[in-house]
């Protein structure tokens, strides 16, 4: 059980380890992992003001529907995931000496979305009686999706710190909005899809795939995009020199 949480963690993390040009300490990978366990516990603030407010009973125990669960998606999952997990990056970067290239945001952050999506792969495989199912669908979805999200994150975030083109406060938005709306829309999707009718439920989960393969796409090229310009740095400091 505790192989099938942590594996699909592990390859992708060893996947964007080796992105680096040059590879970030082993103990800053580390820490950044454990910074990503301990935003899943900052959830709980956001979780507790919807209680306070009235509005926890109607996202998760009142009659679901298709807007009580769209709106569970967001505001109970997306944004207060996707903000924990931007607070314990910043927390993690600010004075972080090793982050000296644009890649680097992006093995960073994805170490927090990978120790975030860690720690809930291992609660949901651990308290489901068909452990062997829920670790294979979050293996090739939910523990992807914290990854790629991530590394929309870090881009955003290597822009801003670099601030690339002089738009900072653009990829400052970014950094938080872009996240939010691939963990919302994936989660919309999934959530979404136990209220609508069996032929719907079909059209849901090919959305699910298309998303995950338009977010896949996506940190593809903008890896390949900071491996870019980390690479055109290089080259002119080796032209001064």
């Amino acid at each position: 059980m505790l192989l099938i949480s942590l594996l699909p963690v592990a390859v992708l993390l060893y996947y964007i380890y080796k992105c680096d040009y040059k590879p970030e300490p082993f103990k800053m990978i580390l820490r950044g992992l454990f910074y990503g366990v301990c935003s899943v516990s900052l959830v709980a603030i956001p979780i507790f003001f919807l209680d306070m407010i009235g509005l926890r009973d109607y996202l998760y125990d009142g009659q679901p529907t298709f807007m009580s669960q769209f709106l569970r998606a967001f505001i109970a999952a997306a944004i207060p995931e996707e903000c924990s997990k931007l607070l314990m990056l910043h927390l993690l970067l600010r004075k972080n000496k090793y982050f000296d290239e644009h890649i680097d945001g992006v093995v960073y952050a994805a170490c927090v979305g990978l120790g975030f999506a860690g720690y809930e792969n291992i609660m949901y495989v651990f308290g489901s009686e068909d452990w062997m199912y829920v670790g294979i669908t979050r293996a090739i979805s939910a523990v992807p999706c914290h990854f790629m999200t991530a590394i929309a994150m870090g881009y955003y975030y290597s822009l801003y710190r670099f601030n690339v083109e002089g738009k900072k406060s653009e990829w400052a938005m970014k950094m938080l909005l872009v996240p939010i709306l691939f963990h919302g829309v994936y989660d919309a999707l999934l959530m979404t899809a136990s209220t609508v009718g069996s032929v719907f439920v079909t059209i849901m989960l090919i959305g699910v795939v298309f998303w995950l393969n338009k977010m896949r796409k996506f940190s593809k090229e903008k890896i390949a995009e900071l491996k870019k310009m980390d690479e055109s740095d290089q080259f002119n400091e080796g032209q001064s020199v």
